[in-house]
């Protein structure tokens, strides 16, 4: 083999202060060597020749791990982890950028150069020994060209080569064994995996997450389970661009905003959302809902909610207590008439809970209106006021006490505020002129009354579920949809009134300004911008509640 072949030219590769040494597999900031494993410098190294251009989380797994199964969720744990030793050693400049739905964009400016002196590859091994971490191999034909002699092993010498034996064959063992136990992993049924990775999880229990207001996201480590009941308490604040600092609770001053990635969300809020990283679309404000049923699996992550347009640098960390109770699925308990439960809902993921409040009568906006007594709409708190965010099912298609739901029944909810009456379509919204904002989108307003069969049904609700079939039953952590079983016949045509569903917030309306809620309530033919029916997470109430 001629000398050109195994000499081959070092390649350094320069963004800020940092130096990519391609052939030795070494980071430099200056000086100063940084630590990288195996996976994290290849990572780099596909992002530093690559810089400028998005980089599909597909195409990342495919080249960092060939031939390898690799969950997205490990790719952005390299990806956070480079973030920060980057960011940390360049004054907080953000380097690796989150694209939306799509993966990730190396930022700097890269530069490449050549050092003078080449490198000498060696291609054939012949002699083999340790020196402390490190093996060297030196190739016969290099030495006599260059009038070496061949190093002597020396007692010491043998002892470690032994002593390293000793620990190869160790490895080696554990490896096979981890490979059993990898294999039989995976030989298992899927119920069956879920839950030997649940193990101890099936408890509560808490975890503390320091989200960093710099970074697009932050992924938690926490794996949540359907059915899981998550609560948050988060300390701490952050600073935009030095100037004004903020809560979780966001700029208070600022209303959502399509300017804002998450734009239910008020402006630089804390978010939060289950599934994976780039699958945000049922995120929801933490200081809106600070407790929630998780309606699906996945991880948890969070986010401070920046302006669309903006790279600046933001500062300061926000701690959040995370505590998770798990119940598995067979543990879950199921729907009965008589439950009373709690409605939380799933768009916006600031919904909030169904809730009854405040006479009818007592608006005079609403004169018009002379059967319904309390209003219908949601809140942040599912146990407000004295049991106003609980519904008891009184019935369900002839169904006795006790007696368990499944999808498909139709039923009648019944609010725990003392005399509140059951939930109700009632009320055109094209003859509301309280709601003329909203009549080309909803069909009926909601209110309660004394009845619960009034107008031939208008106080019937079916349970609707995307993921379960009719038959099937509900059990609490189910998302379900509410469709109304009232049937309108106009000029031979069968229009129905539709999902309960949320559109608009309480604060837009001018007759609701005594409330502190979330969302106003009405029914359409289907759930508004929710390709799903599934928009109603259900659960037991946990409220005490007092009977007047």
């Amino acid at each position: 083999m001629d000398n050109a072949k195994r000499q081959q030219i070092r390649v350094h590769y320069h963004f800020g202060d940092f130096i990519v040494d391609a052939s030795e597999r070494r980071l430099w900031r200056g000086d100063e060597p940084l630590s990288l494993k195996p996976k994290q410098f290849d990572l780099l190294f596909f992002f530093v020749q690559n810089a400028g251009r998005t980089t599909k989380k597909d195409e990342l797994l495919e080249v960092v791990w060939p031939g390898t199964y690799v969950e997205e969720n490990t790719l952005a744990r390299n990806v956070s982890w480079l973030r920060k030793l980057l960011e940390d050693r360049s004054g907080g400049k953000q380097m690796i950028e989150t694209v939306p739905k799509l993966g990730y964009r190396f930022t700097p400016e890269v530069t490449s150069s050549k050092p003078t002196e080449p490198t000498l590859i060696v291609e054939e091994q012949t002699v083999q020994y340790f020196r402390g971490e490190e093996t060297l191999t030196i190739d016969d034909r290099i030495l006599a060209n260059q009038n070496l002699a061949k190093p002597k092993l020396s007692l010491p010498a043998v002892l470690f080569s032994a002593r390293a034996i000793g620990v190869l064959t160790t490895t080696l063992i554990v490896i096979a064994l981890a490979g059993i136990a990898f294999s039989f992993y995976w030989g298992k049924t899927q119920d069956e995996r879920v839950s030997a990775r649940s193990g101890a999880d099936q408890n509560a229990k808490a975890e503390k997450i320091e989200i960093d207001s710099a970074r697009s996201t932050v992924e938690s480590k926490i794996k949540v389970q359907k059915g899981d009941f998550i609560t948050f308490s988060v300390d701490g604040n952050f600073q935009h661009r030095q100037e004004q600092t903020w809560t979780f609770e966001g700029d208070k001053n600022s209303s959502p905003s399509g300017d804002y990635f998450f734009d239910k969300a008020a402006p630089w809020s804390l978010v939060a959302w289950v599934g994976t990283e780039n699958d945000q679309s049922k995120y929801f404000q933490v200081s809106k809902i600070k407790s929630i049923t998780a309606d699906r699996n996945g991880t948890l992550y969070f986010a401070v909610n920046k302006p669309r347009d903006d790279y600046t640098r933001n500062n300061g960390t926000l701690v959040a207590d995370v505590a998770i109770k798990r119940q598995t699925p067979n543990e879950r308990p199921q729907i009965k008439v008589g439950s009373v439960i709690n409605l939380q809902n799933r768009y916006p993921n600031t919904g909030g809970y169904l809730d009854a409040w405040g006479n009818v009568w007592s608006k005079r906006e609403f004169k018009q209106i002379t059967t319904e007594t309390m209003f219908v709409s949601t809140h942040y708190d599912p146990n407000r006021d004295n049991g106003s965010g609980s519904w008891e099912i009184v019935s369900a298609d002839g169904k006795g006490e006790g007696q368990p739901l499944v999808v498909g029944d139709r039923i009648h909810l019944r609010n725990k505020y003392p005399d509140a009456g059951y939930l109700d379509s009632c009320g055109w919204v094209k003859d509301l002129k309280i709601f003329k904002d909203f009549k080309d989108d909803q069909t009926t307003a909601i209110f309660t009354t004394k009845s619960p069969n009034r107008d031939y049904g208008t106080g019937t609700w079916i349970i609707r579920s995307t993921t379960e079939s009719d038959g099937d039953p509900v059990l609490e952590g189910d998302s379900i949809a509410l469709e109304n079983g009232f049937l309108v016949v106009l000029n031979g045509v069968v229009y129905k009134v539709g999902f309960l569903s949320v559109a608009g917030d309480v604060k837009d309306i001018p007759a609701y300004n005594d409330y502190d809620g979330a969302s106003l309530v009405f029914s359409q033919d289907r759930p508004s911008d929710q390709p799903l029916l599934d928009i109603w997470t259900i659960t037991i109430s946990k409220d005490v509640l007092v009977e007047k």
